[in-house]
């Protein structure tokens, strides 16, 4: 039996598709109030298509700070950076055209980061660098049901997960801010306004091997999954949670986190391929 968990580390350890890109942003356009969508193109885009999934992952290299224009070269994971060094912030891939080439990234509008920051005043035709991709999600072909769980930064991926999967027995618990920050109308995805863990709690789960995709700030991600294992039976393997921010920290102060987790887990059974890899959920 092949547990999603450990098929996602496999075709990440084996790294084929990891490099740097280089696209310029074609257009953006509002999503909800609080949602930017960012597109990307290039010619050299065609290849991202090899080996897609839905809800991959990719690392933007950004100013990190107003007036910075960082340049990156070289070959990933060897980077070079010319000028200051760019802030690199992970973002989910909403959607890939392959003939189109265009790439769509729905960006949170949250603070003023690097990524809101760029995303709010970023101009057609701006050249974009980014490396990866991850992948975040793989549909097991022997599990029963899908189960997604997560806030208004995992909803594009849980979107663009729940889009690759038409008619399977899939439901989604998504939390948001409020009605017009609801980015689809599936059917099968309940909005919510507070904590999911609750209603995770009144949901009757289908029978058979259920698959789940949790994400979002981290203190939810943790009692997702602790709920998931302990009070539902879920097998670990089964499961995939990510943590992408943290409560009261910034972006700035989370990646210091994922850097001194990574540093301490090195040449060790837990040693991470990259920080960005690093659970907030679990440090």
């Amino acid at each position: 039996m092949t547990g999603v968990h450990e098929e996602l580390r496999r075709r990440n350890r084996a790294g084929a598709r990891l490099r740097l890109w280089e696209a310029h942003l074609i257009r953006t356009a509002p999503v909800t109030p609080g949602c930017l969508r960012v597109t990307l193109g290039g010619s050299g885009l065609a290849p991202f298509a090899d080996g897609a999934l839905p809800a991959d992952a990719i690392k933007l290299a950004l100013p990190a700070e107003p007036g910075d224009d960082p340049v990156v070269r070289g070959t990933f994971p060897n980077l070079e950076f010319d000028g200051p060094r760019p802030a690199f912030r992970p973002y989910t891939v909403r959607r890939f055209d392959p003939v189109s080439t265009e790439l769509d990234l729905d960006v949170v509008l949250h603070g003023d980061g690097p990524g809101a920051r760029w995303a709010r005043t970023a101009v057609p035709g701006q050249p974009v660098r980014f490396t990866g991709p991850r992948s975040e999600f793989w549909a097991c072909p022997d599990v029963d049901a899908h189960l997604l769980v997560g806030d208004a930064t995992a909803a594009p991926g849980a979107v663009a997960i729940l889009e690759s999967l038409p008619g399977a027995d899939a439901r989604a618990l998504l939390q948001v801010d409020g009605p017009a920050e609801r980015c689809s109308d599936d059917p099968r995805i309940v909005w919510l306004h507070d904590d999911p863990v609750v209603a995770l709690r009144d949901l009757a789960l289908p029978g058979g091997r259920v698959q789940a995709w949790v994400a979002g700030e981290a203190a939810m991600v943790r009692d997702v999954r602790r709920h998931l294992l302990r009070e539902r039976g879920l097998d670990r393997s089964d499961l995939h949670a990510s943590g992408y921010w943290r409560r009261g920290m910034t972006v700035t102060e989370t990646d210091a986190g994922r850097m001194a987790a990574f540093t301490a887990a090195s040449g060790t059974a837990r040693a991470y391929d990259d920080h960005h890899d690093v659970d907030l959920a679990e440090v």
